[in-house]
């Protein structure tokens, strides 16, 4: 059985033949590796860029390959891409209450609301087993 990470099985994933077009497939193919090799020097035009921005960049644009196609990940060999919608975490919001006096354990719940949803974007390279 492939290992999972959070429920996804990343050996489960479509390979990146599955993308509709050549084109993107190789770009994948391209952005998966410069994660793995981790050579993270220039971007698109050629500007030197800082290795953490130029990281967000790739993941950005794998994002962005497997939300067009409607994949929930990408697999190039034992290179793995998924990003994944993540839950808001509940927060107080002082207006309301501010609105609510005597509050109750079930108020203080009632004035939570979820905050701004996230999105985890995973590369891997699964391990040889």
């Amino acid at each position: 059985m492939a290992k999972t990470d959070d429920s996804i099985s990343f050996m489960d994933l479509p390979v990146i033949s599955k993308l509709r077009k050549r084109q993107e497939q190789a770009y994948a193919a391209e952005l998966l590796n410069e994660l793995e090799t981790h050579t993270f020097f220039t971007d698109d035009s050629g500007a030197e860029v800082k290795r953490e921005d130029r990281i967000d960049q790739v993941k950005n644009e794998l994002e962005e390959i497997q939300r067009n196609n409607g994949l929930a990940g990408m697999r190039y060999g034992r290179l793995c891409f998924s990003a994944q919608p993540t839950a808001g975490r509940k927060t107080i919001v002082k207006a309301l209450l501010m609105e609510k006096l005597g509050l109750t354990k079930e108020q203080i719940d009632d004035c939570t609301t979820p905050g701004e949803p996230g999105m985890r974007r995973t590369f891997k390279k699964i391990d040889e087993e």
